[in-house]
């Protein structure tokens, strides 16, 4: 789903959330990965948006990506690719 991110870095906050909600219980999980690759500058009057999927659970990693966009924007403003250790149940 997509949902308004003010935040410099949106992905980030994004990818990790998305992680979590992947999992069938809450678990530690620690970014072993994060690239986030800016294609260009947006417009700082309008929100920006952010789209996260873990695309694969394993039982050790969860692999995320990401895209950040502008209503009214020709394409992605920035892309992002990350690994997530899954550490174990949360006690």
């Amino acid at each position: 789903s997509s949902t308004p991110c003010f935040s410099s870095t949106p992905s980030r906050a994004r990818s990790s959330a998305q992680v979590f909600a992947a999992l069938d219980a809450p678990e530690r999980v620690a970014t072993l990965d994060l690239r986030m690759d800016y294609l260009r500058a947006g417009d700082a009057d309008e929100p920006l948006r952010c789209e996260s999927e873990c695309f694969r659970l394993t039982r050790h990693i969860a692999f995320v990506r990401s895209r950040v966009w502008q209503h009214g924007a020709d394409g992605d403003l920035a892309v992002s690719q990350g690994a997530f250790m899954r550490a174990g149940k949360s006690s």
